[in-house]
């Protein structure tokens, strides 16, 4: 059976999708999502962020946001998170997610994944490179 992963974030045009796509890049053997935590229902990636992925190789042209539920929580087997207060958050609006909700960086060091929206373009490829480091370290342990 394929490992069900969530990447999550805040607004779901930048950071999760990107590490969504990262990560089943790596592991195609995986079943990816992602979701934000306020997302806007339909909203496409942010555009720095799709250029600064797509430098990389990851198309983001056809992601639309989508908002994180339990439920969906609930039909993955782990969950990542960019930031320890979304990480908080899914545990405050689902508390049985709790042992399958880690930090996306939690083996480069568990300080979160900043968010770029609304920085300059320097900004969104950081971003991406980080995001591309803890997405190889995830894809090595799973």
């Amino acid at each position: 059976m394929k490992p069900r992963i969530l990447t999550v974030c805040a607004g779901n045009i930048c950071r999760s999708p990107v590490a969504a796509a990262m990560l089943l890049a790596l592991r195609p053997d995986a079943e990816l999502s992602s979701a934000g935590l306020v997302a806007e229902p339909g909203r496409a990636a942010d555009p720095l962020t799709a250029a600064a992925a797509l430098d990389l190789g990851i198309d983001l042209s056809g992601h639309r946001a989508r908002r994180f539920s339990a439920a969906m929580g609930r039909e993955t087997d782990l969950i990542l998170a960019m930031t320890q207060r979304h990480c908080e958050d899914i545990v405050r609006i689902a508390p049985e997610l709790t042992g399958r909700t880690f930090l996306f960086d939690h083996w480069c060091g568990a300080t979160g994944i900043p968010d770029p929206y609304g920085k300059p373009r320097a900004w969104h490829d950081s971003v991406v490179g980080a995001i591309r480091q803890a997405a190889q370290s995830w894809a090595e342990r799973l």
